[in-house]
């Protein structure tokens, strides 16, 4: 009996064409890595730091607002802050650092007062009363159609040097409300204790 053979020949694909195409690919790759992958960047800059100015003026706004007496003219004598309303003003005079450090005592003094032509405005001589270190403190004015009060009073050390006879320690001006008129004036008694309010 014939046997039949189903043998026929075998093609053998040869490795190499795969590996010279890997090779190919990969030649390739490291082609295009080299000339677009590692091209020289521009460098980066580093932006300089700003200088910061400080505008000279814009620190030194102050923000103080001048006291005025009632006719729109600065206060003069030391009056640092007015207070109250029309018909009852209270002046503050400005406190020296020293008063404190020492135990202290306020009390009206002996004035001299003089009336300027307009009839409003009062110029006030401070005498000296506690201490020689006493300084003027406060002036109140209250007015009505009748009277126009006067309360003037001095800060000094309690236990300072004694005042020289006929000694002043300060004078200031101010303006009333009205003119005195036929209203009296009326100042406080002298060696009278006044509570002072510091100023804000």
């Amino acid at each position: 009996m014939e046997t039949i053979s189903d043998d026929k020949p075998q093609r053998t694909v040869s490795i190499w064409w795969f590996l010279v195409l890997f090779l190919g690919l990969l030649a390739a790759g490291g082609y295009a890595v080299i000339a677009w992958g590692t091209y020289d960047r521009e460098p980066t800059r580093e932006l300089p730091d700003t200088p910061v100015t400080t505008d000279a003026s814009a620190a030194t706004t102050s923000s103080t607002v001048p006291v005025t007496l009632v006719d729109g003219s600065p206060a003069q004598g030391g009056i640092v802050e007015v207070l109250g309303t029309a018909g009852d003003r209270v002046y503050l005079f400005e406190r020296p650092a020293e008063f404190g450090e020492e135990p202290t005592l306020s009390v009206v003094p002996e004035v001299e007062l003089t009336r300027a032509e307009d009839d409003r405005t009062l110029t006030m001589e401070f005498g000296c009363a506690v201490s020689a270190g006493s300084r003027p403190a406060m002036l109140r004015v209250t007015e009505d159609p009748f009277e126009v009060n006067l309360t003037p009073v001095v800060t000094g050390p309690r236990l300072g040097e004694s005042c020289a006879e006929g000694a002043t320690v300060g004078t200031t001006t101010v303006v009333l409300d009205a003119p005195v008129g036929t209203r009296r004036l009326v100042i406080a008694r002298p060696g009278t204790q006044v509570d002072v309010p510091g100023p804000d």
